[in-house]
C-alpha cells in the first residue's frame, strides 16, 4: 500500500489520549474532527480542525493542527508541523518503511525535555498512527485514526 497516496485520501480524524503511570499530565480523553488535505508536488498539507474532551471534563476543547507530509523517497517521508506557520514548520521526524503497510520514526522529535516518537500502519479504509510521548513528566500514548 502507498502512503502517500493513502495520505491524500484522509477525511477524518478520532483519537485516544491516554497518561501512562510516570505521567504528571492525566491526559486522558477523546478527540475527533475533520482533515482537509491540499496536495503540491511531493508534500501533502493537513490541515485537522475538531474537538479534544478530557476525561471527567464535560466541555470540549477546540483543536487545530497543521501538518505538512513530504515524499523523501518511496520508503521516507518527513511529518513537520506548521504551528509558527509554514515558513518555519517544525520537523517532527522521518518515518521509514518497515513492511508494505507499517512505518516508523527513524529518530525521536525532541521537544525541550520531552521525545516523540510514532509508528504508522496503512489498512484498507485508515491510517493509524500511534504517538509515544516521554520525558520528566510525560508518558502519554495518542492513538490516532485517521479514516478515507
Amino acid at each position: 500500500m502507498n502512503l502517500f497516496s493513502s495520505l491524500q485520501q484522509v477525511k477524518s480524524f478520532k483519537f485516544n489520549a491516554s497518561a501512562g503511570i510516570n505521567s504528571a499530565t492525566n491526559w486522558n480523553g477523546i478527540g475527533h474532527g475533520k482533515v482537509v488535505t491540499r496536495i503540491e508536488d511531493n508534500q501533502i498539507f493537513f490541515k485537522e480542525e475538531g474537538s479534544f474532551s478530557l476525561e471527567n471534563i464535560t466541555k470540549p476543547t477546540n483543536i487545530f493542527n497543521e501538518y505538512i507530509w513530504t515524499k523523501l523517497s518511496e520508503n521516507k517521508l518527513r511529518l513537520s508541523h506548521a504551528r509558527f506557520g509554514y515558513k518555519n514548520t517544525v520537523t517532527l521526524f522521518d518515518l521509514i518503511k518497515i513492511s508494505e503497510t507499517v512505518w516508523q520514526s527513524e529518530e525521536a522529535h525532541v521537544c525541550v525535555d520531552d521525545l516523540y516518537s510514532a509508528k504508522l500502519e496503512i489498512t484498507s479504509n485508515s491510517i493509524k498512527l500511534k504517538w509515544n510521548i516521554v520525558g520528566p513528566k510525560k508518558d502519554e500514548s495518542i492513538e490516532y485514526n485517521y479514516s478515507f
